[in-house]
């Protein structure tokens, strides 16, 4: 029983998207207009660190952070578990709050968006540390989401 920290690869977009967490999914498919392989794989090639955490070998989750600019001290962290992740919740969330911890390190602020109706991911965001804002409308579409964000102190 061991786990493994790889650089996230195209090649791991299709066993996580056969194994992806439900409530992953709604919010990919409601943040993005796209197919999920194609969202999948754009959140791996615009990132400036995306790793893939496997448990003996299987896709637990995949993780990373793009920065807003060259010069920003602002970036965008994001999370894509599996099913696996729960039955690892412990060493999933000291793994995600070690990821944020050391991404806090490096950045003034760390923000991104989660739609409305998925209270697991609410729950999980404030655990970790991050504000969550009311819901509002944004963008073009009007979709619900919260702002979230971590400012460093």
């Amino acid at each position: 029983m061991t786990y493994e920290f790889v650089p996230a690869t195209q090649e791991h977009v299709t066993p996580l998207i056969d194994n992806i967490n439900e409530d992953i999914a709604t919010e990919m498919m409601l943040l993005k207009d796209i197919p999920l392989e194609e969202a999948i794989s754009g959140c791996i090639s615009r990132s400036d660190e995306a790793w893939t955490a496997l448990y003996n070998g299987e896709i637990v989750c995949m993780f990373g952070i793009r920065s807003k600019s060259l010069l920003s001290d602002t970036s965008y962290p994001w999370l894509l578990s599996t099913n696996l992740a729960s039955d690892h919740t412990r060493n999933f969330m000291k793994g995600a709050k070690i990821a944020v911890n050391k991404w806090m390190g490096m950045n003034e602020l760390l923000e991104n968006f989660i739609p409305a109706g998925l209270p697991k991911l609410i729950r999980f965001v404030s655990w970790l540390g991050f504000t969550v804002e009311e819901a509002k409308l944004i963008g073009q579409n009007g979709k619900l989401l919260h702002r979230i964000e971590m400012r460093k102190q």
